[in-house]
């Protein structure tokens, strides 16, 4: 996320020798949705510098406002409004998406989209389960004051709130069961597009004793506009899940 706010300030301030910094040496530049005359697709930071200083030539004041940041999977979205002045005075605006990819501290492809580009639920998903498993800990397409409500057969059943509560709650599991590995099996979203409905496998092994964990239990996401988290609720019976998603079995 930061690399990203660095580039667009870097944008805004003209500056040439900042964008080469923050954009890989094999960057992709996807701008074939652009509606101005450098539309197509740039591949490597020379031909992105070359673009940009074009770009920058053309134009007296180049203002882009980010509305905000979305985390989708890999990838960074972010409407923007944009004003410029050409070098006649001619004053234009226009929205526009940017969607970053950023690997190593380094943007690696930029898409530019006339609209927002379509969510696809089941691989952003997919995403979060795999982010979970490698690190451990929520990944960043909670809000930061979702809610995790685990199922109520549990010891610690209880409603936590913010993702800081919501961290801790997972690290008592991984203290538990080190390997802890989850694994969404089916994936189905309701028909209003806000809740998702995730049959899940948990295996690992007793942090003491050892002894294998294998089990399956419905997890029933509530998600907004973005796909980000506002809610997960545990469920051990399939049925009660899915009424709670909202889906006829």
């Amino acid at each position: 996320m930061d690399v990203v706010r660095r580039v667009i300030n870097a944008y805004n301030r003209r500056d040439i020798e900042a964008l080469r910094e923050l954009n890989a040496p094999d960057i992709e530049v996807d701008w074939s949705e652009s509606r101005g005359p450098q539309q197509g697709v740039y591949h490597g930071r020379d031909e992105l510098m070359a673009f940009m200083q074009e770009f920058f030539e053309s134009f007296e004041t180049i203002e882009m406002e980010p509305e905000r940041f979305i985390e989708r999977a890999d990838d960074i979205v972010v409407p923007s409004s944009g004003r410029f002045v050409g070098r006649q005075g001619v004053e234009t605006s226009a929205r526009s998406v940017l969607v970053f990819r950023v690997e190593d501290g380094l943007v690696t492809r930029l898409r530019l989209h006339q609209t927002m580009p379509d969510l696809d639920v089941e691989k952003l998903i997919r995403w979060g389960y795999a982010y979970f498993n490698r690190e451990h800990e929520p990944p960043p397409t909670w809000l930061p004051d979702g809610e995790f409500v685990n199922a109520r057969e549990d010891p610690d059943h209880a409603t936590y709130r913010g993702i800081e509560a919501i961290r801790k709650q997972h690290q008592g599991w991984f203290d538990s069961y080190p390997d802890l590995h989850i694994e969404p099996r089916e994936i189905r979203p309701n028909g209003d597009g806000d809740r998702v409905f995730v049959w899940a496998h948990f295996s690992g092994h007793g942090a003491d004793s050892g002894v294998a964990m294998d089990m399956e239990l419905a997890h029933v996401l509530t998600i907004d506009e973005d796909g980000r988290t506002r809610r997960l609720e545990e469920f051990f019976d399939r049925a009660e899940g899915l009424r709670a998603a909202g889906i006829e079995g």
